[in-house]
């Protein structure tokens, strides 16, 4: 088995002065060996940027009424990273 590394959140930055060079930034993901599968890619990339804590706060804040732009933060998180495993589960078929 192979070990296996996804770049999430890549942005370009440019130069500010003429001449500069540009360059890449990105999150690195290392999925454990032998857990590459659909839902641990999710669970990965949604880890990146919420803890369990911080989406347990985000739920309970929810539930009594606070907090909904968080929530519907997440929940868009959440969304973009089912799309992304879909595109990479898809990509090695």
């Amino acid at each position: 088995m192979k070990q296996v590394i996804i770049y999430v959140n890549a942005q370009q930055h440019l130069p500010e002065q003429e001449g500069g060079e540009s360059y890449w930034t990105a999150t690195a993901i290392m999925m454990p060996i032998g857990e590459f599968v659909y839902g641990n890619i999710v669970s990965a990339i949604i880890n990146t940027y919420y803890s369990a804590d911080q989406m347990q706060a985000i739920i309970n804040n929810y539930l009594i009424g606070e907090k909904q732009e968080a929530f519907d933060a997440m929940q868009q998180c959440r969304k973009d990273a089912k799309a992304i495993a879909h595109e990479i589960i898809d990509s090695l078929a």
